[in-house]
């Protein structure tokens, strides 16, 4: 397939126009759409609650577990631009944009922290909570990964 670029020069009342060929590209946007599809297959069965917010603590990436079970919604788009203010109390979801903004600034991740969730439905989980950097290529801090997983049983099970 052939790719052109056209642009239209005023001052010779002409349009210039270029093709190059686009089989590579194709190529290579068919292997970032498969790649995209094999990590949103893999994000959405894990069993584990997985996040990402932008250095404003906004959703930019959740998964079936984050935004069904916690966030009550029926699909990521749903879920994105939102904070934690808007949906945990004022208080905690400031406390945990605190958290997530020591995270960013300082680069310390937190391991395995436990922790104490509510699902959707009221019910309690004990949760091991991993927050990491988000580092994108060119940007020293862009955010903040999560993942929360579910101990519950095996917390109840030590008890």
């Amino acid at each position: 397939p052939l790719i052109w670029s056209c642009r239209w020069d005023s001052g010779d009342n002409a349009m210039y126009c270029i093709s190059r060929d686009g089989t590579e590209i194709k190529k290579e946007e068919k292997r970032i759409t498969r790649e995209r599809s094999m990590l949103r297959t893999i994000l959405d069965n894990i069993p584990d609650a997985i996040f990402a917010v932008n250095k404003s603590h906004q959703t930019i990436l959740t998964n079936k577990k984050f935004y069904s079970s916690y966030l009550g919604k029926s699909s990521e788009k749903e879920t994105l631009g939102l904070q934690p203010i808007d949906y945990f109390p004022l208080k905690e979801g400031n406390e945990k944009m605190a958290d997530n903004e020591k995270v960013m600034e300082s680069g310390i991740q937190v391991i395995n922290r436990r922790d104490i969730i509510y699902d959707q439905l009221g019910k309690k989980e004990v949760i091991l909570l991993t927050k990491v950097p988000l580092k994108f290529k060119g940007e020293e801090k862009a955010g903040r990964v999560g993942i929360a997983m579910n101990i519950t049983a095996s917390y109840n099970y030590e008890e």
